[in-house]
């Protein structure tokens, strides 16, 4: 049998005074419900639940910073403290409650995995006003900047008292209608369109054609800004421009505008010019093209990709590659989530498939051997513009006869940007190689000129020369340096001999470049103990390498 309103209301009185205040609350509301005594139990409620609570609400609604919203007497939802994390919502508008919102909801609802695989781009949301009917979507605030479009402003900022929404809140933004929500972003060509849409059918359907209008606006000159740009898609090119076009019609079909550019620097007058006229001729804003109108040195043509960006990180990509577009939303969050991050190896289908797991340093020795060496290939490689521009990388040309530097100045930049920034190999595939090695007549794979074991031995010349000068003494930086390059040196040489290269006197090449290192061990100044470490690491690996070659024999 129901309980009258009376009993109701006793039974809450009674349950207030033994402390049981949760118990309270909930008859004092079915008393409420009843219509007995509703006056006096709706002064009673406020006076015994939000008495204490109401500046903190107030507080924290004044602190959530979102642009343009109601004034806080202008909201219409109250929320009354329940049990911990929940709130019995009240409407001022008709007088009654309108069940419970739980942040628990919130916090413990699992993530679609649609949203997660979204890990930099924003949300837009067509809603009329109730909040606890979307805890999945505020749980998204935590990760997704959120653009709500309400039908009830009043109502659905009311949620945003409630201090335990405020770590959502930030990054939540609410419009009245769809004119607002375009206008914003019409007349903000800095920030982010949203690519995820939440609603009604038609709510969803309103809010894309919004977003692709604007996109499309923002790949004119006129809706171009650049001064939000996060990553600029870097492309040196040398008489290619037939693989340039290509690269370039792949790139074009992106969803990103503000957060990306293509600067393409363009060297060589001798091939391909009609494709590059065309180049310059595509109707992206997102594309700066400069055509130096002669021949460069590679080196300065890979530097002026930098500096004629805008991003704040730039990735090189050959014109023979591709970028792997479904990759870049990791890559934007994963810059916009770690900033302090000055050099980036991202992982590539062919020359950096060996990267299996994620490999996080800190700025110093540690940045420093997490990158030495391994930049064999250009493509991939994403720096902070900022730290390249202020270390003028052109003071380097003046080791243009270093055969190091002339084959690999990346690393001389990564090895110089792990000073200043940590360092991060990634384990996602972002790039898409081109053939990189030629066939030759007998259908023999023709080893590259700088692959030769001549050649190896030149660059390991070159390397001791950079260790002299980058390591500036430190005998930790010395003895790790001259490993890694001991390694490297034989992985290339044992490679070049899995290729077919002069097998017959690969022993004898081991051996010279044994010699070679023992002396340029000699020319730092170690102690003994540390001379014996380095001198004990060549020969394992130099002994690995014969009795490898002997086995194949």
């Amino acid at each position: 049998m129901a309980l009258t309103g009376q009993e109701l209301l006793d039974y809450a009185c009674a349950q207030f005074e033994s402390g049981a205040y949760d118990a309270a609350l909930e008859a004092f509301i079915l008393s409420y419900t009843k219509e007995y005594e509703k006056e006096w139990v709706l002064e009673t409620i406020y006076n015994c639940y939000m008495a204490g609570n109401e500046a903190e609400f107030q507080k924290n609604y004044e602190l959530w910073n979102t642009g343009e919203k109601p004034p806080y007497e202008n909201l219409t939802l109250d929320f009354i403290p329940y049990r911990e994390g929940e709130y019995y919502i009240f409407d001022k508008e008709i007088q009654n409650f309108r069940g419970v919102f739980s942040i628990n909801n919130v916090s413990c609802t699992e993530r679609t995995e649609d949203l997660r695989q979204m890990e930099f781009s924003a949300l837009a949301l067509a809603m009329y006003w109730d909040w606890s009917n979307l805890p999945g979507i505020l749980a998204e605030a935590k990760f997704h900047k959120i653009y709500a479009v309400c039908q009830d402003m009043n109502k659905c900022s009311s949620f945003f008292k409630i201090p335990e929404l405020a770590d959502y809140a930030e990054k939540i933004m609410m419009f009245p209608g769809m004119e607002e929500f375009r206008r914003y972003f019409h007349e903000h060509t800095s920030v982010y369109l949203p690519k995820i849409c939440i609603g009604t059918e038609d709510g969803k359907k309103e809010l894309l054609e919004i977003i692709n209008r604007e996109h499309e606006y923002r790949l004119t000159p006129e809706g171009r800004n650049t001064d939000n740009v996060l990553l600029t898609i870097g492309i040196p090119t040398y008489n290619r421009g037939n693989l340039l076009l290509e690269r370039i019609k792949n790139l074009l079909p992106m969803p990103y505008d503000a957060e990306i550019e293509i600067a393409v620097s363009k060297n060589g007058m001798e091939r391909y010019q009609e494709e590059y006229e065309q180049i310059a001729e595509i109707p992206d804003a997102r594309l700066i093209y400069f055509d130096h109108g002669k021949t460069l040195d590679a080196t300065a043509n890979w530097r002026h990709v930098i500096e004629m960006a805008h991003g704040k990180y730039v990735v090189f990509v050959s014109d023979e590659d591709d970028l792997a577009l479904e990759a870049l939303e990791h890559y934007l969050g994963l810059l916009e989530e770690f900033p302090q991050l000055g050099v980036i190896r991202a992982k590539t289908m062919q020359q950096h498939a060996q990267i299996s797991d994620r490999s996080y340093k800190k700025r110093g020795l540690d940045a420093f051997i997490n990158l030495f060496l391994t930049q064999n290939y250009l493509s991939g490689l994403i720096v902070r513009r900022k730290d390249f521009i202020e270390e003028d990388f052109a003071r380097l040309d003046r080791f243009s006869d270093n055969k190091f530097y002339r084959s690999y100045p990346h690393e001389w930049w990564c090895a110089v940007l792990s000073r200043r920034g940590d360092s991060l190999k990634e384990p996602v595939i972002l790039v898409h190689e081109g053939e990189s090695a030629e066939a030759g007549k007998d259908g023999e794979v023709t080893l590259q000129y700088y692959a030769t074991y001549e050649s190896r031995l030149e660059q390991f010349d070159g390397i001791i020369e950079f260790l002299h000068w980058y390591t500036s003494g430190d005998a930790e930086e010395i003895v790790l340096g001259l490993e890694y390059a001991i390694y490297k040196t034989v992985f290339l040489m044992n490679m070049a001999r899995q290729l077919g290269y002069d097998c017959e006197h690969f022993k004898e090449w081991v051996e010279r470049f044994s010699i070679k290192a023992m002396e340029a061990v000699d020319g730092f100044h170690l102690n003994v103990e540390k001379k014996l470490i380095v001198l004990q690491y060549l020969h394992d690996r130099c002994s690995q390498a014969l009795e490898e070659a002997a086995d194949k024999e």
